[in-house]
């Protein structure tokens, strides 16, 4: 005979008051420093070619 389950299933760490920081997990932060630069060189020519493209049509149709 097995003991009777809990009506409560918490999630895991929630009984040891376990807290994740802000940037989450050591396995969530390296995620997010491998997207970061990718995501941030693509964020940087996106915005010089909407500058560029702003600069000449500036030029040519004021």
């Amino acid at each position: 005979m097995s003991a009777p389950r809990s009506s409560f299933d918490f999630a895991p760490g929630a009984i040891e008051r376990h807290k994740v920081g802000l940037l989450g997990t050591p396995a969530q932060r390296r995620e997010l420093k491998r997207w970061l630069l990718p995501s941030l060189a693509f964020t940087v020519v996106v915005g010089l070619c909407a500058l560029a493209v702003g600069v000449i049509a500036g030029r040519f149709f004021p």
